[in-house]
């Protein structure tokens, strides 16, 4: 599963080893989610019940939890989730899969070249997010998606690996 969403690499009679990526492709696979992601929130806004809002607040305060207790990979792996919460708000199940192989990439670069002393995601923005669907206001939810893919997008440094990646194993546990 993983190698098929691009996270491992698999070699004939060698094993399977973290991909990596270069500052092209992790543009690219930012790019690709931001177009997602902005179509994601434009539909979540018309459909999302307030009710399953509710999974994603409790996810931005285990994340921003996380965060504070040094668990980076834990952090990593909660962000991806909060994103994937809002795909499955959208009732687009086809985008919420292709949401789900950008979210497992990203989280691979995240974890590899995410400058360490800075929390890619921030709980304010994650905030402002749900406020936006919760109003139905799907262009200011798309503005700040498009705003927060773009931040988390330029706190990497993607021309060296960071000094302490993430444990890549805990980024994917379920």
């Amino acid at each position: 599963m993983l190698a098929e969403r691009g996270v491992v690499a698999l070699q004939a009679n060698r094993g399977a080893y973290v991909a990596s990526s270069d500052a092209g492709a992790a543009r690219e696979v930012f790019e690709a989610r931001r177009a997602i992601e902005r179509s994601i929130v434009l539909s979540a806004a018309a459909h999302i019940e307030k009710a399953a809002l509710a999974e994603p607040r409790a996810n931005v305060r285990a994340g921003g939890a996380a965060e504070a207790r040094g668990e980076r990979s834990e952090s990593i792996r909660l962000s991806g989730a909060f994103h994937l919460r809002l795909a499955e708000g959208s009732g687009n199940s086809v985008m919420a899969r292709f949401l789900e192989e950008l979210v497992a990439q990203t989280s691979l670069i995240i974890g590899l070249y995410g400058l360490r002393s800075v929390r890619s995601c921030s709980e304010a923005d994650h905030e402002a997010l749900i406020e936006a669907l919760a109003g139905r206001d799907g262009p200011r939810a798309a503005e700040l998606m498009d705003r927060h893919l773009e931040h988390i997008e330029s706190l990497l440094d993607i021309h060296e690996t960071a000094e302490a990646p993430a444990d890549i194993r805990s980024v994917f546990a379920r």
